[in-house]
């Protein structure tokens, strides 16, 4: 979308799985009042959309107002996205008239559409995105670390290794075939099993693929807990170079001060080996500093963080 005002965008495209094509390059806002007002009449709920956000901005803004020390607003789930706080004087696309330059404001990244060679891509990666439909060669680190599709690089990892070598004694489960045969909570299960026969492995592989406990040895169990591993800690490393990234074009790593991260999503919010991942990738990428900068850092977790900011943002709209 193309901001104009905080209540007026246009559509540019849809980087989700979402077929809206008919209202495509229209004023957002303006097709929402019309299409919605005569309905939100009838059940006796007038309403009138001050603001249009997306959830970056909204979890951002609902932690500002509790905690100014708050300069990113991060989605870690389904998708990823980050906002960041950024001062009128450092940006080069915008230039806002009547107001200081050192007014702040937020700044939408949509780094889940950054994308690079330098990108640690496979050839399970690679086919993944050949298969995304519409959204084949965008949104390229998001598909290296979101919850829709950390699933089913899992499931492409396994069914190489299993196309390759009798990982599963020489059966292709059908399952493993399949798109969506393999989800994100799936690959959590199995990553966080600590149990010494790797009970909750064999339980996944039972639901998900039809292979029978009593067919799969140990090391096979250890095996598939190691690749969806593989996978969990890229994700968690991806993310952490992005964060460092944003904090070095924020000049925070010259003048580190205390920071607030606001997140929602239920990869970081559910997922507690991921977040420990994260913490461990971010000190690497800090490097000689981590000692230093790390404490500085501070996670708040802000579940539906974006319906709190959005209404905070109204709120706002109403009364200026």
């Amino acid at each position: 979308m193309k901001p104009y005002q905080v209540h007026i965008s246009l559509s540019d495209c849809w980087n989700a799985c979402f077929a809206l094509l008919p209202i495509m390059h229209v004023t957002d806002v303006a097709a929402m009042n019309v299409a919605g007002a005569d309905a939100l009449e009838r059940a006796g709920k007038p309403c009138r959309v001050l603001a249009l956000i997306n959830d970056s901005v909204g979890v951002l803004t609902a932690s500002c107002y509790f905690d100014w020390a708050t300069e990113l607003g991060v989605i870690l789930g389904t998708g990823t996205n980050a906002c960041i706080v950024e001062k009128v004087s450092h940006l080069s696309k915008w230039q806002p008239k009547g107001v200081s330059p050192e007014t702040r404001t937020a700044i939408n990244t949509e780094w889940g559409a950054y994308g690079s060679n330098l990108l640690p891509r496979c050839k399970e990666d690679l086919e993944l995105d050949a298969a995304s439909g519409p959204q084949q060669g965008i949104m390229l680190a998001e598909k290296l670390m979101s919850g829709l599709y950390m699933g089913d690089v899992a499931r492409r990892l396994l069914l190489s290794f299993a196309q390759r070598t009798d990982l599963f004694n020489g059966v292709i489960p059908e399952n493993l075939t399949q798109k969506d045969g393999f989800s994100t909570a799936d690959l959590s299960e199995i990553e966080s099993d600590i149990t010494l026969s790797r009970s909750q492995v064999a339980n996944v592989l039972l639901k998900k693929l039809d292979i029978y406990p009593d067919t799969v040895n140990i090391e096979t169990r250890l095996v598939v807990q190691a690749i969806c591993r593989l996978v969990v800690r890229r994700s968690a490393r991806v993310a952490a170079a992005l964060l460092v990234a944003v904090l070095r074009l924020q000049g925070w790593m010259d003048e580190p001060r205390r920071l607030v991260i606001a997140v929602d999503g239920g990869v970081f919010l559910k997922y507690a080996n991921w977040r420990v991942y994260l913490g461990h990738y971010l000190r690497e990428a800090f490097g000689p500093r981590a000692r230093e900068l790390i404490h500085l850092v501070h996670f708040k977790p802000v579940a539906d963080g974006s319906s709190f900011g959005a209404a905070v943002l109204a709120a706002a709209a109403a009364r200026s």
